[in-house]
């Protein structure tokens, strides 16, 4: 080591970061401008508060440079050329694996598609990756060859060679470039020893260092000064560096109490422990000077539910990765689109907050949606595609807002449209799709816009920069041409993958595992403290086994262990309170292990801890608890109330059809008939029931109206059924494009031709098509008031000898008679439909009798055999008794008794299950729970 670096103990009674700003203000000279010092901080959290502290000092970042330790290494070596970017280095994967030779090819990728792009891309970030990770331990492709060649019976020696293989032509073509990769030419440095520098160098806190950094600030010892954080009696456990001395703090206790544990069951538990937590210290120490630790992200949402209950604002301060951001979403979407344009992908598109956002600016309305449900359910297209003008120039589409939105989305996504196109044009394709989607949101400040706002331009921002970094590159050329291929290409380089929010007063901090021994919260509660989770496994290395990585020197557990360990002693050392929760099962309810951190305790302390969590159900107080602070104020029934029907207008004239519905559930048919609530589905993958029997119902009424509508010839019936099929389903055929409504329109071309058959013999027996299609109504008198009925009937016959029949046409695949769908088996009605429609009827035929009128359904179903005219054979006291439930119909609908719903759910009536908690576990009532 070059000289001795200088090693200053704190006491760690006291917030780190607060005693390293107050010493670098004590100590800091008048520096040049040319050469200041240089502050290192182990995280990125860490490094702003610390310049924060240093604000209040008076010190601004033109006096000092804070950095965090991944970008230390440039700071201490001079660049001989220019390195390489992202994209560059990663072009100079693709290209030395395309030319690797075949034989050792295979021995490292075997069956590798040297001409797929994307997978190549993939595969170049990977060793990258690997790359990296083992050159900041200083090693190479290289030195692991020659290392596992002396393990006897290691398997993977030739995969090794080839490996330095490539790593070799990885280099070449980044000479070729003129360029250097950054990670090579600090090992070079390090080698030559070239690591020097004129400025002071300030560590804090900076207990465990990666061995490439480590042995540059070894080159440049006397120039550095390490601020160390811990009780004087372990001043031993650290080198002249400032990092910990693993065996040292793996033999050292954590001394920390019971009381600062608690064993809890379920992530819920975890959730109630922090709201109760964070309750109490309220209070005392306020808002500003609390802290939640989340080491296990997946508690994460039960935490966020029960503080947000309580009336905490958190900040997840890990920040949104913009992998999964809304904008890179939005790009996604718009990538399978365009290289798949199914009707799937263009419904999943436009239904993007921010695409919805811009549709409504081009429609100049927010109803478009529910249109274009409508137009799907009409439709039912396989595909939307806009370069096929076609489809979407017919005039009775004209009007439908997919035209309009398809007509944009041709210009729109132009510059990103499925051709081949280089990398660089590529980028630049898609910063164009950004700019356009978030013109509105990129114009205006950040404090104008609302928090999901302020993310989305700070990502969209973000990626642009990305993508016109790639762009601005000549040397971007390899060619590509799917969209999607495209997309994930160049999401490779997105520079800044983390997107933070901002931090505001009064907002609960959630942060990790490595940021909490710096944060300076007054109180501290720390959740998921599981093995595995803390310490975390440590991330093997590609295509080397832990074992080998081991006796390599490239993992250290020990050396993990003993962070972990400093981090939880520094921790409960610099604050009032600090709480660590266990949880012993998971969000799937796998057990789970206690942290061994919390165990690495006296003897004694280790078997109470380890009982109270393996016995967990006897419970040990001053270890195990159940939350009640915090659950002694949750609910403890449903909260969600059902709504009660209130300001009812009387929904008449009434469909005859309504009175079914009212029959099976008052409130349901409120929520469907007064409310007008209907669910509008874009799922629809064929003809539903209603479109299905829609067509059958406008065939037959034009047979209706036809000249062969008195024909007893089934030839002739059958032919004008076919023809007038093939007109009507021509359009929704061609729209459509999907086999599955092709096939149904080729069943119900088979019913046409069975029902000919019937129709003929109906005629045959004196039957003759009066009319069809009648919208009548008729007055009902109900305790004194008018109460008007409406229906449409399918069709009215009347035989020869004068007699009246009224029929329903019926597609559906049960193909149930008038009596089974009008009745139940008690005898009890469910339907009204039919009897209704005699007085109807009454309108046409005043003179008529008309409990003498037949009734009957034209049953069409699946099975053709099962085709026929069905009458019902309901005597007078049967209709009289239909009628007298169809005024008390009418009269509980004029007092709007619509209470309570019918405890069993109708058939079909899925659309109001959330509203009425169908098959909730815990359904409201208006007494309580259920």
């Amino acid at each position: 080591m070059a000289g001795q670096p200088q090693r200053i103990f704190f006491e760690w009674k006291r917030p780190p970061l607060h005693s390293a700003a107050d010493w670098i203000a004590a100590n800091l000279d008048e520096p040049s401008k040319a050469a200041p010092p240089i502050i290192v901080l182990p995280t990125a959290r860490s490094r702003r508060r610390l310049i924060e502290l240093l604000q209040e000092h008076s010190i601004s970042t033109r006096q000092i440079e804070v950095i965090t330790v991944g970008s230390l290494p440039e700071k201490v070596y001079e660049q001989q050329k220019e390195t390489a970017s992202h994209l560059l280095r990663n072009l100079a994967w693709i290209a030395a694996i395309q030319k690797l030779p075949k034989p050792k090819r295979e021995n490292v990728f075997p069956s590798l598609d040297v001409e797929n792009l994307a997978r190549l891309s993939s595969l170049a970030t990977r060793l990258q990756t690997l790359h990296e990770r083992l050159g900041a331990e200083t090693s190479s492709f290289e030195s692991v060859s020659r290392e596992v060649k002396k393990i006897p019976d290691f398997p993977q020696t030739k995969l090794w060679e080839g490996l330095a293989k490539l790593q070799g032509l990885y280099y070449r073509e980044l000479e070729a470039m003129d360029l250097w990769d950054p990670q090579a030419a600090r090992n070079v440095a390090i080698y030559r020893r070239e690591c020097r520098t004129t400025r002071p160098i300030v560590l804090v806190g900076l207990t465990d260092i990666n061995r490439g950094p480590l042995e540059m600030l070894e080159q440049v010892a006397e120039k550095v000064t390490t601020l160390i954080f811990c009780d004087p009696v372990d001043q031993f456990g650290f080198d002249d560096l400032g990092c910990l001395i693993p065996d040292y703090w793996i033999n050292r206790r954590l001394k920390i109490p019971d009381a600062t544990i608690r064993i809890v069951d379920k992530p819920a538990d975890q959730a109630a422990m922090v709201g109760a937590f964070l309750t109490k210290h309220t209070a005392t120490f306020g808002k500003d000077r609390l802290c939640i630790g989340m080491p296990d992200e997946k508690v994460w949402p039960q935490v966020e539910r029960e503080t947000s209950r309580l009336g905490f604002d958190t900040y997840y301060a890990k920040g949104i990765s913009l992998q999964s951001g809304a904008v890179m979403r939005l790009l996604e979407k718009v990538a399978e689109y365009l290289d798949d344009p199914s009707y799937q992908n263009f419904a999943e598109l436009v239904r993007h907050p921010d695409m919805s956002r811009w549709i409504s600016r081009l429609l100049e309305r927010d109803s478009w949606l529910a249109e274009l449900d409508g137009f799907q359910n009409l439709s039912i297209p396989a595909r939307v595609d806009f370069a096929d003008s076609e489809y979407f120039a017919t005039p009775d589409l004209e009007d439908f807002p997919v035209t309009h939105i398809l007509r944009a989305f041709r210009d729109f996504f132009a510059p990103v449209a499925p051709v081949e196109r280089t990398v660089q044009q590529w980028a630049g394709g898609w910063a164009k799709i950004i700019t356009q989607s978030f013109d509105e949101i990129l114009d205006e400040t950040l404090e104008a816009l609302d928090t999901y706002d302020q993310l989305a331009a700070m990502a969209a921002r973000q990626i642009v920069e990305a993508l016109e970094f790639i762009h601005a590159d000549d040397r971007a050329t390899l060619p590509l041409k799917s969209a999607r291929e495209a997309l994930d290409f160049c999401r490779n380089f997105m520079t800044d993958p983390v997107m933070e929010g901002g931090e505001t007063n009064g907002t609960v901090p959630v942060l990790g595992w490595l940021d909490l021994a710096f944060e300076d919260a007054d109180a501290m509660i720390v959740t998921g403290m599981n093995n595995h989770v803390v310490p975390m496994a440590e991330a093997s290395f590609a295509f080397l086994p832990n074992s080998v990585c081991s006796q390599l020197g490239l993992l250290n557990p020990q050396r993990r262990l003993a962070r972990d360990l400093y981090a939880a002693s520094l921790m409960h050392a610099c604050r009032s309170e600090l709480m660590f929760v266990v949880g012993r099962r998971d969000v799937v309810k796998n057990p789970l292990q206690i942290s061994r951190l919390l165990l690495h305790a006296s003897d004694e302390e280790l078997v109470r801890r380890a009982t109270a969590f393996f016995d967990f159900d006897r419970l040990h107080p001053d270890i195990c608890s159940i939350p009640d602070a915090s659950v002694a104020t949750r609910p403890t029934t449903q909260q969600l109330v059902i709504p009660r029907p209130n300001n009812v207008v009387v929904p008449t004239p009434l469909s005859v059809t309504r009175f079914r519905d009212y029959l099976k559930c008052p409130y349901r048919f409120y929520l469907a008939i007064v409310l007008k609530l209907e669910e509008v589905s874009d799922s629809l993958r064929e003809l539903d029931g209603g479109a299905f029997g829609d067509l059958a119902h406008k065939v037959l009424e034009a047979f209706g109206f036809s000249s062969v509508r008195h024909s007893d010839d089934p030839s002739l019936i059958r032919a004008f059924l076919q023809d007038t099929l093939t007109d009507l389903a021509h359009p929704l055929i061609y729209r459509s494009r999907l086999p599955s409504v092709t096939l149904q329109v080729e069943n119900l071309r088979y019913r046409l031709e069975k029902f000919a058959e019937h129709q003929a013999e109906h005629r045959r027996s004196g039957w003759l098509i009066a009319s069809v299609e009648n919208k009548l109504d008729y007055v009902f008198d109900v305790d004194g008031n008018p109460f008007v009925i409406r229906g449409m009937i399918d069709r009215i016959d009347q035989h020869e000898d004068g007699r009246l029949a009224v029929w329903d046409y019926k597609t559906s695949e049960a193909g149930k008679s008038a009596n089974q769908a009008h009745r139940d088996g008690k005898g009890n009605w469910t339907d009204l439909q039919l009897p209704l429609y005699r007085h109807l009827v009454s309108k046409l035929y005043p003179d008529i009798d008309r409990d003498q009128v037949g009734l009957g359904y034209v049953i069409l179903p699946g099975s053709t055999s099962k085709i026929k005219f069905e009458s019902a054979d309901w005597t007078s006291e049967d209709l009289k008794s239909a009628d007298e439930c169809a005024v008390q119909v009418m009269r509980s609908l004029n007092q709007g008794i619509f209470w309570p719903p019918n405890p069993e759910p109708p058939d079909f009536s899925e659309s109001f299950a959330a509203i009425c908690q169908d098959q909730v576990f815990e359904q409201w009532t208006a007494g309580g729970v259920a």
